[in-house]
């Protein structure tokens, strides 16, 4: 059994969020070790960058919404992770949405 999921999210969770971001970070972290035990076979690399696109950008959308303001330099910060990763026109709409 996988644990370094948990581990590795609870610690990022608590402190990005304290107490509560502990247990979604843990939660998450749950989620992302049962993905990598039934990835084994054709495409597990592909479903672990999914996840890992998909989990990005939605926490860090989360995360610039929790004091009620999603400033510029949240946006850029966001933005500069885009190019980061080189993502084409269709992942970065989708980026978008995921971090909305």
């Amino acid at each position: 059994m996988s644990w370094w999921g948990k581990v590795v999210g609870g610690a990022f969770g608590f402190m990005l969020g304290g107490p509560l971001g502990e247990l979604m970070g843990a939660a998450l972290g749950n989620y992302f070790d049962g993905g990598l035990e039934k990835s084994q076979g054709f495409g597990a690399a592909e479903r672990v960058q999914s996840v890992f696109f998909t989990t990005t950008f939605a926490i860090m959308g989360y995360i610039a919404k929790i004091d009620g303001k999603v400033t510029p330099d949240e946006i850029q910060i966001a933005e500069q992770v885009m190019q980061q990763m080189r993502l084409s026109a269709l992942q970065r709409r989708v980026a978008i949405n995921l971090f909305n």
